[in-house]
């Protein structure tokens, strides 16, 4: 058998008035369900903007973290350089 007659077989011609009833159970049934979805779509709204709230926040802990980390390495480096510097001045140079 070929596609074509295949196709016949399966597909079905529908008059106009069926086809406009079709359209109109699926327009019925579509806003009958998005009543139900309504509800729903505002739930993940929420749970997304909850979960970007975080995204952020959890950002924020990271960024003054690192701000922290920064200023830490910089202190212990003046400190050692102060250090340094003092060692360097405390030397008395010898006199023969």
């Amino acid at each position: 058998m070929s596609k074509e007659n295949q196709q016949d077989k399966t597909q079905k011609d529908y008059s106009d008035e069926e086809l406009t009833k079709m359209r109109d159970n699926m327009t019925s049934f579509y806003k009958k369900e998005a009543k139900h979805l309504q509800p729903q779509a505002l739930y993940f709204k929420l749970l997304a903007e909850i979960e970007e709230s975080k995204v952020r926040r959890y950002s924020a802990m990271a960024q003054g973290a690192h701000m922290y980390a920064q200023a830490e390495a910089a202190e212990k480096e003046g400190l050692a350089a102060e250090k340094k510097s003092k060692e360097k001045t405390s030397r008395k140079p010898k006199k023969d």
